[in-house]
């Protein structure tokens, strides 16, 4: 074959694999629900899923005057201000100091206000306090769209960065060409390299809970869209929309089954369920006909089995409301107590 040829098949070769690598953007419908929003973009293949853009996908549900678009350009502009105080030349630890520049330190790139921790909302109170939107209005954010946002502008720099948990927490894991290390990067910090044991001193875990891989693994693109489709839990707890909050629950823990927040919402709707159903109308389990207490039973098993679940492991009680096991006798409004996140 001659050399000419050579050079076709491989440049076809090249093409073809960029565009295997492509992100994929499936279009929702705008009356789809919020598990219909997590199916679709979770059965996104792993090599096209566009982590940004599922964000703010799920943002978008939650407050539809989230502009997409207008949210990706404002990503985009960051970036650029970013590339160019990097350089050119730049390798990827350069631009991420870059971008620490341009978020955190007040300069000419983000008007002299740089983006802050939100300390009189550090948790994000209401759902739409965690969009990216959100934060990029008011530059003040919180322990989900911070680390979010900085990796949105990371992409864009061609940069690789993760999102991975922590009780309670998101941050960021980054691999340093220069050092050879994984990093774990706090974005409520500046987004400084932050040890190990400093982290477990602030966000208590058990060896458990990391050996189990509920907290600090290296996640896979689809498990991180699972970790970003939390603020629809929260989304569909300030609804009172307990059975689509388990459904969305559940198709989460298909993904990541260590997910602490997922299984916390999923035993939390479904004592709420419990309570709403049955708390108010029969005084002891006994006096439920029979119907009802089939119900009862099974939501009753599928909130101990959460919360089983979560103890096997490695979640701990600290900084989180107590569980109560589901007596198999007495009062419905016996069950758990609130284990909201």
């Amino acid at each position: 074959m001659k050399i000419w040829r050579w050079w076709i098949i491989a440049l076809f070769a090249l093409v073809a694999g960029h565009a295997q690598a492509e992100v994929r953007r499936p279009k929702i419908p705008a009356n789809a629900d919020a598990s219909e929003i997590v199916e679709a973009l979770l059965s996104i293949p792993e090599e096209e899923i566009d982590l940004t853009w599922s964000k703010l996908v799920f943002d978008h549900a939650v407050d539809p005057s989230v502009d997409i678009d207008a949210t990706l350009e404002r990503l985009d502009a960051l970036a650029t201000k970013a590339k160019e105080l990097a350089g050119l030349k730049a390798n990827a630890p350069r631009k991420v100091a870059a971008l620490r520049t341009v978020i955190y330190k007040p300069g000419p790139w983000n008007g002299n206000t740089p983006f802050d921790y939100d300390f009189d909302d550090p948790n994000g109170i209401l759902a739409t306090h965690k969009t990216l939107a959100w934060y990029l209005q008011t530059k003040r954010g919180n322990c989900e769209n911070m680390p979010i946002l900085f990796l949105a502008v990371s992409e864009r720099m061609g940069v690789t960065m993760n999102i991975t948990t922590a009780p309670r927490h998101v941050f960021l894991q980054f691999a340093n060409s220069d050092t050879g290390k994984i990093e774990h990067l706090e974005a409520t910090s500046g987004a400084q390299p932050q040890r190990i044991v400093w982290q477990r001193q602030v966000l208590p875990m058990t060896d458990r809970a990391i050996e189990s891989g509920m907290y600090m693994k290296r996640l896979s693109k689809r498990q991180q869209v699972a970790v970003m489709a939390e603020i629809l839990l929260h989304h569909l707890g300030e609804l009172d929309e307990q059975a689509e909050r388990i459904e969305v629950a559940e198709l989460i823990l298909k993904e990541f089954p260590e997910l602490d927040v997922a299984l916390l919402n999923l035993a939390d709707a479904y004592r709420l369920q419990i309570q709403k159903r049955f708390a108010s109308v029969y005084p002891t389990t006994d006096s439920m006909p029979l119907t009802e207490r089939v119900v009862f039973e099974q939501w009753a098993s599928a909130h101990d089995k959460a919360v089983d679940l979560l103890a096997y492991l490695g979640w701990q009680r600290a900084q989180a409301t107590e569980f109560t096991s589901t007596p198999g006798q007495g009062k419905p409004s016996g069950v758990g107590q609130s284990t909201q996140n």
